[in-house]
């Protein structure tokens, strides 16, 4: 006689909470996050506000020292995009590992994205730019003399071999190099080693990015160089891979949700303090440019994930649905060539910032926030004539080509 056994169900783990079902059941695949586009508009809104303001010498009055320091700190946009180029990259990559040649299929789309506008950024700079250098002739031809740094995307090594940005213009191209660097090494990765290894690789980049850097500077190398350099700059692209290969089923576990957020608090908390103590938050100053790239890292990754929250429409709360918003979206899309060609529209207006602060009664901040308005709706509005007149036929021709719909880049 067979005796009926009751069968226990094993205790699980708990389940999540509302907000954070909310915030983990998203699935990614096949899907374009819109909110990314929002991250990148928030990022370079804050890059271009950096680029504007640094034009100026520090007000003196110390209201308007304040207002200026907080735009000096719009740097870390860059960081966040590093953080959204890993993620994606990485993303893309392995959802596309097990199609044929994958690795060329996703260096012939970047290519089609990034060279056009590039080549034709950099033909400005050596060739029409010397013809009206004028009084800057000196390090336009620093420049000229040592472009091949640029056209092979080093030029964040040339930086850090004169020991700054101040030798020769264009210095802010050093974050395209780095991430070209980074994109052209990383399908090694992607193709050659498992997940497994892939966040073990991508985990040690992280960790050893902060360990080389400070004992860089320990060395009494200069904080600048230090910045620009690959190997020491590496947190925020890795970590954003390590966030796409924790998300492969398109979730993020509760555990490493929870110790996400814990990561990113602490991390905004040490930020502030150190904004705080230091009175400026700069990458050139060595406390800020020793430990910001992984606490940056750490509170951009969070935020890309919390950011998906906004692909749930009514249901999700207002301050992600924000990251949706037409405005940041527009400057989203728009996001690279406005970061190409910000710089030129802002020296461009420089001139004027002097009569502006007189017709506003010498506030600083008003002719500040004045003047980085015009300076951002004139760089937004020459980068959608650069899209519509000369990157949309690359567009076109990229679209052609076929890529697994992991993320949309």
């Amino acid at each position: 006689m067979k005796l009926a056994v009751r069968r226990r169900k094993l205790p699980g783990p708990p389940p999540a909470t509302p907000h954070e079902a909310a915030h983990l059941a998203f699935s990614l695949r096949g899907k374009r996050i819109a909110a990314f586009d929002g991250l990148r508009g928030a990022a370079i809104v804050a890059i271009m506000a950096y680029h504007f303001v640094r034009q100026f010498p520090r007000p003196q009055e110390a209201l308007d020292r304040v207002f200026f320091e907080l735009l000096s700190a719009g740097w870390i946009g860059v960081e966040l995009f590093f953080v959204l180029s890993g993620f994606l990259a990485t993303a893309v990559l392995c959802e596309s590992k097990p199609t044929p040649h994958f690795m060329r299929t996703f260096h012939v789309r970047r290519s089609l994205r990034v060279l056009p506008l590039y080549f034709g950024l950099l033909f400005v700079l050596f060739v029409a730019v010397p013809l009206f250098a004028g009084h800057t002739q000196e390090r336009v031809h620093a420049l000229t003399a040592n472009q091949w740094w640029f056209w092979f995307f080093l030029c964040n090594w040339f930086f850090a071999l004169q020991g700054g940005f101040g030798t020769a213009p264009g210095g802010y191209l050093w974050w395209l190099s780095l991430d070209q660097q980074f994109c052209i090494l990383w399908p090694l990765a992607v193709r050659w080693l498992n997940r497994r290894a892939m966040i073990a690789l991508s985990a040690g980049l992280f960790v050893g990015s902060l360990v080389v850097r400070v004992v860089l500077l320990t060395a009494g190398v200069g904080p600048v160089v230090v910045y620009l350099i690959t190997f020491s700059h590496l947190d925020g692209l890795a970590f954003g891979c390590l966030l796409a290969l924790a998300m492969r089923s398109g979730t993020l576990s509760p555990p490493v949700a929870r110790l996400l957020r814990a990561a990113a608090t602490v991390s905004a908390i040490v930020l502030a303090g150190l904004f705080l103590l230091r009175g400026e938050f700069v990458f050139w100053d060595i406390p800020t440019v020793a430990v910001s790239p992984t606490l940056l890292a750490a509170c951009f990754g969070w935020l890309l994930v919390a950011s998906c929250r906004s692909e749930g429409g009514e249901t999700c709360p207002a301050r992600w649905r924000l990251l949706t918003s037409p405005v940041l979206l527009s400057f989203g899309r728009y996001s690279y060539g406005l970061y190409l060609l910000h710089p030129l529209v802002g020296r461009l207006l420089q001139p004027a910032f002097a009569p502006l602060q007189r017709l506003l009664g010498g506030s600083a901040m008003a002719a500040f926030s004045v003047f980085i308005a015009v300076a951002i709706a004139a760089s937004w509005g020459v980068a959608v004539a650069s899209w519509h007149l000369f990157e949309q036929p690359m567009a076109r021709l990229r679209e052609r080509i076929p890529q697994a719909k992991a993320f949309a880049r």
